[in-house]
């Protein structure tokens, strides 16, 4: 008799939803079945979120709900890869972060087909949907992941310490699974990656060059692209590609996060690039398409981070046009760089400060969103 699953996930992130599904295929085509009450299973898989300090304490809260089932329990996502010393009890969990998720093999070793044999799905499936409580994926629009993992260093961030180095599909893959889609009638494409600008630079590849090599093949095609979501010194590099691709009105959004406007603040995050240059893109971008989508991101609260730096910060917001702004407040993890940094700026200030930018965005008209 094969196994029942249960599977329990309520966060948001596309690229570890991608992930749920692939592990969902793996055990379907290997013949279990998923069941809709942990009461039933033999195996318990709870994904997992760290990208803020409330998801990482309702993803612990989650994992100790489940300690006392009988199935055998399986924690995925990022928080093994990061936290798994905060798991209470963690001798009844087996951990799977997202850098090694391939290791599920070895929790089913008398599987006829291996991880490896799963191909990203390019949709989140319904049952996935209907469980993570946030988004419910428009139907004919297709999720492109090129690469996972990341070959940067902010030293605000340890997610890589779950997701790992760069590892970039291979351009002939893309381009088939790109062929594919179009063949079956989709023309709306997110391109997902944990790194996206870094797309190819560990095979010898480049972003620019796949893009040229998907529009080779849908001329004619009423096709749009969004890409979530990328580096801004990638937004820089790779301005003129975009550019042309806006022209096309084939690129319709964008998200890149530029966590903060200070040149100050961005050197000690590790964020290499020229704010300046961002303005610059925004209003470039803007000029060509006024309807088309920029998205970004900031931290606040960043060690040192003066009341200068963080009205910078919005001013470049304002500057690039953005449409819409999700704000984060700085987490002092362990496992950063940053940890070790000094002049900490205190939660009440933080909390202040992001009250303080949701009136300036307002009066600017730009959408933010903060929890």
């Amino acid at each position: 008799m094969k196994e029942k699953i249960y599977f329990y996930n309520k966060y948001p992130c596309f690229r570890r939803l991608l992930d749920q599904t692939n592990i969902l295929r793996y055990l379907k085509y290997n013949g279990c079945k998923i069941v809709g009450s942990p009461d039933d299973a033999e195996y318990i898989f709870i994904n997992t979120c760290i990208v803020t300090e409330e998801f990482e304490h309702k993803s612990l809260a989650d994992i100790k709900r489940f300690a006392n089932y009988k199935g055998q329990k399986i924690v995925v996502g990022c928080l093994p890869g990061i936290a798994r010393d905060k798991i209470e009890n963690k001798e009844k969990f087996k951990c799977l972060p997202a850098k090694e998720i391939e290791k599920i093999d070895s929790i089913f070793p008398d599987n006829q087909y291996k991880f490896s044999d799963i191909k990203d799905p390019n949709f989140i499936p319904e049952e996935v949907n209907a469980n993570n409580g946030w988004h419910q994926w428009g139907q004919g629009e297709a999720l492109l992941r090129i690469c996972s993992g990341c070959n940067h260093g902010c030293s605000y961030c340890s997610i890589r310490l779950a997701i790992g180095e760069l590892r970039s599909k291979p351009l002939k893959e893309c381009v088939a699974e790109y062929k594919k889609l179009l063949d079956g009638g989709i023309r709306k494409f997110m391109f997902l990656g944990d790194n996206v600008g870094a797309y190819g630079t560990d095979i010898s590849s480049s972003l620019a060059e796949l893009f040229d090599e998907l529009s080779k093949i849908d001329s004619g095609l009423n096709v749009k692209w969004s890409i979530f979501e990328i580096n801004p010194a990638y937004a820089i590099k790779y301005k003129e590609t975009f550019l042309r691709y806006l022209q096309e009105d084939k690129i319709i959004s964008m998200v890149t996060a530029i966590q903060s406007g200070s040149p100050r603040i961005l050197k000690m995050m590790n964020r290499l690039y020229d704010a300046k240059k961002i303005a610059e893109i925004g209003y470039d971008f803007k000029k060509i398409n006024p309807s088309f989508d920029f998205r970004t991101e900031i931290i606040i609260g960043f060690p040192s981070e003066t009341m200068e730096d963080f009205l910078q910060t919005l001013n470049l917001i304002k500057k690039a046009k953005f449409d819409s702004v999700t704000i984060y407040l700085y987490i002092d993890r362990p496992e950063a760089p940053a940890y070790n940094f000094l002049d900490k700026i205190s939660e009440l200030e933080k909390i202040k400060r992001a009250n303080l930018a949701k009136v300036i965005l307002n009066r600017y008209k730009i959408k933010y969103y903060y929890d």
